[in-house]
């Protein structure tokens, strides 16, 4: 910000020169200034060491130090300091180099004059104080993206990336450099990449911001999930130049989420898996809220019968005095253990039972309040209000000039309009919440003190005229008024500035012209005129008048100089290169318009454009440049008969257009003339280059702010900036949602002014520990906001150095995490729900890999010996050799079909006998349907198999008596029925040797069917006593190969008939586990039935397999016999029950026997057929009957 007085450090070895210097500058009165001098460079640097200056002179060759180093030397003490250099004419190389070095200015020796000094300091001024606000800007927004917890980016219109952060790298897995300038589909997987850039289009396209989500496969290979704000950043034309991105990564919070659906779906299944009465109710009623299906299975009830009613409603308690006392036990305790009650089913039947139970947390509700109120006339009162708000802000924003709104206390701004925010060039939230003091905006102090002396004893000002000063140092000059206003009951001040700078300027103008006019006249009194011209746009140069205005008062100086008729002035347009008509005199509307469209190279400007130099015409019609062209005959229509055209190029040696002056007659400009109107020419085309360098860094520092108010505005975290004191001094839109209160009401505060103290004070304690080890800190902060929740927060901290490296700010980002640390307390509670329910119906837990060959762990109540480490040796040191095989089995299967796992089995206990448990477990699976764990539960049942095994052997024993006693029954039938069928079919025999050929034919033939009915009888009896055995015989538990009994039975049945042609097909490698005996009756039954109904079968095929049947395994023998209908199916195992013709002998009894001896396996049997296309029987085994093929 420019000073009143400049104060100047001069270094300069020449005395005459520093004194010509010193003499200009102390003679100036605005503005002022104050003048040190040094010889050397080594003084200068320890005059900057002590004292502060705000412009330094440096002459490059010093006594002690020669060119660029010394302007470096300096420039390294005094780092925000303008410099100026001054070197001789024959050295501006080097001082156009210096320029590329953070020096402002320079100065030739032999050219400096009062005003192009005074210019010159301006202008350094200003630059740097432009290049120091880009800087601050850039910093700003590099530290804010440096500490930001999601990834930033941005693309260009081709979708090639110009930005990345830190978080967006570790995001692809590269550093930036590797993708700058590259687009998605040049590093990313094509799918990946097309989706980025459709949602990058529609921002480009619609021009707004988009959120989304999006994921992407990271190279971690893992699937991360993100939110994703996409929106447009302006380039300096005002359209969209870029499409910026944040993500935010919400994996983690996926996962939480994840694993508590997880989790409670995993308590569902134990749920209903355990194997005990399990059930859920309210506190304060006893209602069920939940029942699981072995509670439904043991006491009778449907479950829309029990779920919203007691236990005394469905009267489950047989005794009232025994759910007392349950009662008063939790109560007291909080939770009991193995008390025996007797509950009730629904038929009556009553059930003995061991009661836990404890108290668990289920989201901790019970009730549901609900209030509503009537809020419509309120709403409509405040709708109207803020309509009334809405019209007074936008007269207040609109009005031409600045207007403000400030308590009386302090004078802290409350509001200030749109003129105020763009006069003074600051952003509206770095004026709301300070005062005009803070902001120094008083040039004068004694004058505020006046019109605060005015206005507290009139209670109004009219038209004071103050001078104020702007966020970059201009000043300001205004007719201040103000008055007293009434807000809410509260008074205010509401003030008034007009701006009258420009007017006053003017006048300021006129005296320093008269000033300059009587030292023009002392220096060069036989050119009163021409120095009255020069003089005037000298004084432009100290002023910031548009560019328009100088240059027309250049134009005007150069035509009254030369003594033309007419004049332009033209400036190269950067972005075409073209040559743009930007001043004129004399020239009507369609010569202008003709010019406008001569290219380069074309008449005479062109040719003075092209060779860079002066090109004088003295008579259009006796040149060659002219000469037979369309540019002779427009000139001439205009009147224009000479021409000269000067090049406008800048200290820096930049061609910037062409001052060019016409002449009615043929003329020709003296040196005279022409020396001034290089004087000009070079005046302007500075002007030009400050004014577009100038024009440039506003741009700059503007889309700077922009682009870090477009991340901002879009981050989905709060940020803010506080100064060294605690103050806010920038907040974004998320910082508001979090206080619930408008940045305005809190700008220039700490906390302590507007949050509960122990808030305060936690944040507080954290800054200061920043702002002492000068680095950043990433914590945990909790705040109870105005929802009275507490939210949790990542929050992470970190300074911003100001223009001298050092801190200047302390700035802050903050993650609401509350969502994700909510989702991982409920999975916490769920976990420990779903302990509690299983520890109290379970004695032992147990988790096991997927494909079960690894017990992760076991948790016992002494039974078994428990282990928390993963072991793949379980089976050994659990399970008893005898029962191995079938646990395996059954485990093997369940894999398989992905169901339950179910299984009463022996195990070592803990203390080294033999019990037993039923034990279950069920997959736990992923999102695809892969199982990932197996979680069990197992209960002692030792004792219920002892008494049922001791219940079993009596029975057994007392079968046993009866099956010897049936057997012994059997063998007397059988013994006394074969002895008359022996003697009836020996005599038979007899009788037809001995007497065969006297029998007539009648008589032989009821001799035959009597020894064919005793043959019969006897094949009978003996399929009877098989029968029996099979209903009684108790199957043996071995491993039987099911593919070699077939094939013996093949092999026997073809030794039977050698001639016949029968294909067998049997599947190899088909194993069980059965009773091998009876299994080989089941397949000699089967295979033999087919042998025997495809005997009329040119060419028999028969068939023994296995195929899948819903979750069962069935192994079937199939024919292509004659078949039969499927409405005789159900009579095929029945006992004497026949389907076929009599043409297939049979007695009735092989099928109900083959059903009788399946059904001992705990399997079933059943047959398909169709007439003519033969038949297939099926059977199964149950779980505990089946070997791995």
């Amino acid at each position: 910000m420019e000073a009143s007085t400049i104060k100047v450090l001069v270094f300069e070895d020449n005395p005459a020169h520093a004194a010509v210097i010193q003499e200009i500058l102390t003679e100036s009165r605005k503005p002022a200034f104050t003048v040190q001098h040094v010889r050397y460079l080594a003084e200068g640097l320890e005059r900057l060491s002590s004292s502060a200056f705000d412009v330094i002179l440096i002459d490059l060759g010093l006594p002690d130090s020669q060119g660029l180093e010394t302007a470096l030397a300096v420039r390294k003490q005094a780092t925000l300091t303008p410099i100026v250099v001054m070197t001789a004419l024959d050295d501006e190389e080097t001082a156009l180099k210096a320029l590329q070095l953070d020096i402002q200015d320079y100065l030739i020796k032999g050219e400096i004059t009062g005003n192009l000094l005074k210019r010159s300091i301006r202008y350094a001024i200003q630059r740097k104080q432009d290049t120091e606000a880009l800087r601050q800007s850039e910093q700003r927004f590099t530290s804010f993206m440096l500490h930001l917890p999601a990834a930033a980016w941005m693309k260009d219109q081709q979708g090639r990336y110009v930005y990345g952060n830190g978080e967006h790298e570790r995001i692809f897995s590269l550093p930036f450099s590797e993708y700058s300038n590259k687009r998605d589909e040049e590093f990313l997987a094509p799918e990946t990449a097309q989706q980025l850039r459709e949602n990058d289009e529609r921002v480009l396209t619609e021009g707004e911001s988009l959120q989304i989500n999006e994921v992407l496969r990271r190279a971690d290979g893992i699937e991360h999930h993100f939110i994703v704000s996409k929106f447009p950043i302006p380039g300096p034309d005002g359209q969209v130049a870029y499409v910026a991105g944040i993500a935010l990564d919400i994996t983690e919070q996926k996962r939480a989420e994840e694993a508590m659906q997880k989790s409670e779906r995993k308590l569902a299944k134990i749920f209903h898996a355990v194997p005990a009465i399990l059930g859920i109710s309210t506190v304060e009623e006893g209602r069920f809220v939940d029942i699981n299906e072995n509670a439904l299975e043991l006491l009778g009830y449907r479950r829309d019968e029990m779920i919203g009613r007691t236990a005394l409603e469905l009267g489950l308690w047989e005794e009232m005095s025994e759910r007392t006392r349950v009662l008063q036990a939790l109560e007291e305790k909080g939770s009991i253990r193995n008390v025996e009650v007797r509950l009730r089913g629904k038929s009556g039947q009553t059930l003995v039972c061991l009661f836990s139970g404890e108290f668990i947390d289920i989201d901790g509700e019970r009730y549901l309040l609900s209030l509503i109120r009537d809020i419509t006339d309120r709403r409509r009162a405040e709708e109207a209000l803020q309509k009334s708000e809405k019209k007074f802000v936008k007269v207040f924003n609109a009005a031409p000039a600045l207007l403000a709104v400030s308590t009386l206390e302090d004078g802290m701004f409350l509001n200030v309009n749109d003129t105020m925010v763009r006069t003074l060039g600051y952003r509206r939230d770095e004026m709301i919440g300070r005062t005009g003091v803070e902001l120094d905006l008083w040039e004068d102090m004694s004058e505020r003190a006046t019109l605060l002396q005015v206005l507290e004893e009139k209670g109004s000002v009219k038209n004071v005229e103050v001078r104020l000063r702007g966020k970059n140092g201009q000043h300001l000059v205004g007719l201040f008024s103000a008055e007293y206003i009434d807000i809410d009951g509260d008074r205010y001040m509401l003030s008034l500035v007009k701006d009258i700078t420009l007017k006053k300027r003017a006048q300021e103008k006129v005296e320093r012209l008269n000033i300059e006019l009587v030292a023009a006249n002392k220096v060069l009194a036989d050119d009163l005129e021409a120095m009255k011209i020069l003089q005037k746009i000298g004084m432009l140069f100290l002023h910031e008048e548009s560019l328009e205005q100088i240059l027309s008062q250049v134009l005007e100086a150069a035509i009254g100089i030369a003594g033309a008729d007419f004049g332009n002035i033209q400036i190269i347009n950067p972005a075409t290169s073209s040559l743009q008509i930007a001043v004129q005199h004399g020239f009507p509307q369609w010569w202008l318009d003709y010019w406008n469209r001569v290219a380069e190279g074309k008449g005479m400007r062109g040719t003075a454009l092209g060779h860079g130099e002066r090109v004088i015409v003295e008579d259009i019609e006796h040149n060659p440049i002219f000469s037979g062209t369309e540019v002779l005959e427009i000139q001439l229509r205009v009147g224009v008969r000479a021409v000269q055209s000067t090049p406008l190029v800048s200290r820096s040696g930049s061609l910037l257009g062409m001052l060019s002056t016409h002449y009615k007659a043929p003329h020709r400009p003296n040196n005279r003339e022409l020396r001034l109107l290089d004087l000009l020419a070079r005046h302007a085309a500075d002007f030009i280059e400050e004014t577009r360098l100038r024009e440039m860094l506003e741009a700059r520092v503007q889309q700077s702010e922009e682009r870090f108010a477009a991340f901002m505005s879009h981050l989905p975290s709060a940020a803010w900036m506080k100064d060294l004191t605690g103050r806010f001094v920038y907040a974004n839109t998320e910082v508001e949602h979090l206080f619930s209160i408008p940045f305005a009401e809190y700008s220039g505060k700490t906390e302590e002014e507007f949050l509960p103290p122990e808030t305060a004070r936690q944040l507080r304690e954290n800054d200061e520990l920043v702002l002492a080890g000068g680095k950043s800190m990433q914590t945990i902060e909790v705040l109870t906001l105005s929802d009275e929740i507490e939210h949790h927060f990542i929050v992470s901290k970190f300074v911003v150095p100001g223009p001298d490296g050092r801190a200047a700010y302390l700035a802050g980002l903050a993650q609401d995490i509350t969502e994700r640390v909510r989702a991982e307390e409920a999975l916490h509670a769920s976990e420990e729900r779903f302990r509690a329910l299983v520890t109290a119906s379970s004695q032992v837990l147990y988790r096991m890999s997927p494909d079960g060959s690894e017990m992760r762990q076991l948790s016992s109540k002494g039974f078994l010996a428990s282990t928390e480490t993963p072991s793949s040796d379980w089976l050994q040191r659990y399970i008893p050799p005898e029962d191995q095989l079938q646990v395996i089995a059954e485990l093997q299967y369940a894999i398989r079909t992905k169901s339950m796992y179910e299984l009463e089995h022996r195990v070592w206990r803990a203390d080294g006998g033999l019990g037993w448990v039923l034990s279950r477990a069920v997959p736990l699976m992923d999102a695809n349907g892969k199982i990932v764990e197996w979680f069990g539960a197992a209960n002692d049942i030792t004792e219920r198999v002892e008494t049922e095994r001791a219940e079993l052997a009596a029975r057994a024993a007392e079968l046993e008596e009866a099956n010897r006693e049936l057997e012994a029954f059997n063998y007397t039938v059988a013994h006394d029925l074969r002895k008359p069928l022996a003697t009836i079919n020996g005599y038979c025999q007899i009788i037809l040797g001995m007497c065969g050929d006297r029998l007539d034919g009648e008589c032989r033939n009821y001799l035959q069917s009597a020894y064919d009915g005793t043959w019969r009888m006897s094949r009978l009896i003996d399929a009877l006593l098989n029968f029996s055995r099979a209903s009684r015989i108790e199957p043996r538990r071995e491993g039987v190969d099911l593919s070699g009994l077939a094939q013996a039975v093949a092999v026997e049945l073809k030794l039977t008939e050698l001639a016949r042609r029968v294909d067998f097909r049997i599947v190899e490698g088909l194993s069980v586990i059965g009773d091998a005996d009876l299994l080989r009756v089941v397949l000699a039954n089967l295979i033999g039935n087919a042998w025997k109904y495809t005997g009329n079968r040119e060419e028999a095929v028969i068939e023994f397999g296995v195929m899948q049947v819903g979750e069962e395994e069935a192994y079937f023998v199939r024919d292509n016999g004659p078949g039969f209908a499927m409405a005789d199916a159900g009579k095929l195992f029945l006992p004497f029950q026949r389907v076929a013709g009599n043409e297939f002998a049979g007695h009735g009894i092989g099928l109900a026997t083959v059903e009788r001896i399946i059904r001992r396996h705990g399997g079933r049997i059943w047959a398909e057929g169709e007439p003519g296309k033969g038949a297939v029987f099926y059977f199964t085994l149950s779980n505990t009957d089946k070997a791995s093929h």
